[in-house]
């Protein structure tokens, strides 16, 4: 038993041994590295450990020697924690179905939307950044620190690719910034996530887009609002814009969880969280020609977490898949109510059936007619009565013009006029009412037809390559104010002269006046004015008030007049012949006749 014990303990004092060599070779101040060296001597004296009773003695030594490490060891350990930077500037690019968006790692911000659907007038994809180092790039960040915010606007961040997504980090004498930006491969969605660190502790900070945005228009292309960028926020239910140039104030705009820029057609929204209060300005910066422009600038408080950012077209199928607070952000005017339901019958005019947003406008501008052709009717055979008693009412207006304003006979004139209405049964309003009634579905189309997008560099035939622009030739502006005075010789006279004046002059006029008018908004009217001249033709033939009886009795048979001087009371009867001098030409006519 005795002789058991003796060995086990042989055995747990070598095996304690070897354990205290091992951890000195392994784990030594000086490292397997230096074994070689001369000044090395741990095998020899590795004999005298046995007077160690247990291998806790070597151990506090190993402990203390952390600070006797050498100098020029220390920045490699500590290089990944205190200092992370890129060597050269680099441009990585986050590619889709949808939109190409390049980052530059100067200052990790967005350098280039460009949009493969849309494009320019080179026929190259639509970019919607057109910002440069003088105007600062969009996703700038501002600590509120001048210093911070230069040191972090030209710093040059490491990058990490990965599907679908780019992470920037810069670190330096305890700043840490990082930027993690990913897109969504099916939607105009781009997501940045974005911390900024101070000796471990978060710095608030705020996000800045700034520098021009969208495409340049051509001058004479009539948008309300104009045709730059302006700032754009949600404010309860609608949204509102704010023109670059109208900014007097940064705080114009109020808190808003929806805010951004955007131009006629596209825009740059961020989803936050919640309401954010936005500091605005507009800065001039210069534009495509060479000229200045004033281009929004809007700055952000940015939040905890991840941001959404919408960067697209307006369009409702387009911005609904991202949130459907967006569709808000198209502006339709005050009758948007009437605008959204036809743009809905436009689109489906143009998927289910012709495929062409010309051809999808004048089926649509038929439809439109032709549910107000009963308007048009009580409205064209009102003007027909109020001719018919044209020379009454001259008559009546000829004797008011000669009373003072204070005749007491003015009532009585009055009550004549009324009488003579009831009289007829002429309805003062029937000319106007069916007008004012068809007027919010005219501005209600004509804004739709303004900013939809559908007809953005939308073909229609021959000449016509782009419905959002003017008419390259002003064929369709013409043709609308020709058809515009057939339509109003068409039309009964008014019984007043000057009114009568003032229709003639308005198609000359109007031509002039929408001579830059979109060619989609011109082929609007042009079809409108020509179907109405088809329904006041039939309305003149099928409706036309009937002849009297009188009238009808002194016609042949065969419908021509019979010989004889038709009844003095009769409509249209000539009065002319009855007072026509013996000695004129019809005189001579009755005598040869006698003879």
């Amino acid at each position: 038993m005795e002789e058991g014990m003796e060995k086990r303990l042989l055995l747990s004092f070598a095996l304690s041994i070897l354990v205290l060599f091992a951890f000195s070779w392994f784990f030594s101040p000086t490292g397997p590295e230096q074994a070689d060296g001369p000044a090395v001597e741990a095998p020899a004296s590795a004999p005298e450990a046995p007077a160690a009773t247990s291998p806790a003695p070597p151990a506090a030594p190993v402990q203390a020697a952390g600070p006797e490490v050498p100098d020029e060891e220390a920045p490699d350990a500590a290089l990944p924690a205190a200092e992370v930077r890129a060597e050269a500037p680099v441009e990585v690019t986050l590619a889709t179905d949808r939109y190409a968006l390049a980052f530059s790692n100067r200052g990790a911000v967005l350098r280039s939307v460009a949009l493969p659907d849309y494009v320019d007038g080179t026929g190259q994809p639509l970019e919607l950044i057109r910002a440069s180092e003088v105007s600062g790039w969009p996703l700038e960040i501002r600590t509120g620190d001048p210093a911070t915010d230069a040191e972090i606007r030209d710093a040059l961040f490491a990058v990490e690719e990965g599907a679908g997504e780019v992470r920037m980090r810069y670190a330096a004498a305890g700043l840490e910034v990082v930027k993690a930006f990913r897109v969504d491969p099916d939607r105009y969605r781009l997501e940045a996530e974005i911390n900024v660190l101070r000796n471990g502790a978060a710095v608030p900070f705020s996000v800045v887009w700034q520098g021009g945005f969208g495409e340049r228009y051509s001058a004479g292309v009539p948008f309300a609002g104009g045709a730059g960028a302006s700032v754009v926020y949600l404010e309860g239910e609608a949204f509102e814009r704010l023109a670059a140039g109208d900014i007097e104030s940064p705080d114009d705009v109020p808190p808003a969880a929806l805010a951004g820029v955007a131009d006629r057609y596209f825009m740059a929204v961020f989803l936050l969280p919640g309401p954010v209060a936005p500091r605005v300005e507009g800065v001039a910066v210069a534009s495509d020609d060479g000229e200045e422009e004033t281009a929004p600038r809007i700055e952000l408080a940015y939040p905890n977490g991840p941001v959404g950012i919408y960067i697209g077209p307006q369009q409702e199928r387009h911005l609904a898949d991202v949130d459907p607070r967006l569709t808000d952000v198209i502006d339709y005017g005050f009758f948007g109510f009437l605008s959204r339901p036809m743009m809905l019958g436009l689109v489906l005019i143009h998927d289910s059936v012709v495929g062409n947003w010309g051809w999808a406008i004048i089926l649509l501008t038929i439809v439109i007619n032709i549910a107000f052709f009963p308007l048009r009717l009580k409205q064209q055979l009102s003007m027909q009565k109020m001719q018919k008693i044209q020379p009454q009412m001259r008559t009546l207006q000829d004797k008011y013009k000669k009373l003072k304003p204070n005749d007491p006979r003015r009532p009585e004139v009055q009550a004549e006029m009324v009488g003579l209405y009831k009289k007829h049964g002429v309805n003062p309003l029937g000319g106007c009412l069916p007008l004012l009634l068809q007027m919010p579905f005219l501005i209600a189309v004509f804004w739709l037809l303004q900013v939809s997008i559908e007809l953005r560099q939308a073909p229609w035939a021959l000449w016509i390559q782009d419905l959002a622009a003017p008419d390259p030739y002003y064929i369709l502006p013409i043709l609308f104010g020709v058809s515009m005075f057939v339509q109003q010789k068409m039309m009964p006279t008014s019984p007043d002269p000057t009114q009568a004046r003032i229709m003639m002059i308005m198609p000359p006029m109007l031509t002039v006046l929408f001579l830059n008018s979109q060619s989609g908004l011109m082929l609007y009217w042009l079809t409108s004015n020509v179907f109405g001249v088809g329904q006041q033709a039939m309305i003149r033939k099928y409706w036309a008030p009937a002849s009297s009886p009188k009238r009808e009795a002194a016609r042949k048979p065969d419908g021509s007049a019979k010989t004889g001087t038709a009844p003095a009371d009769a409509p249209g009867a000539d009065a002319s012949a009855s007072e026509e001098p013996a000695g004129e030409p019809g005189g001579r006519r009755r005598r040869r006749r006698r003879k």
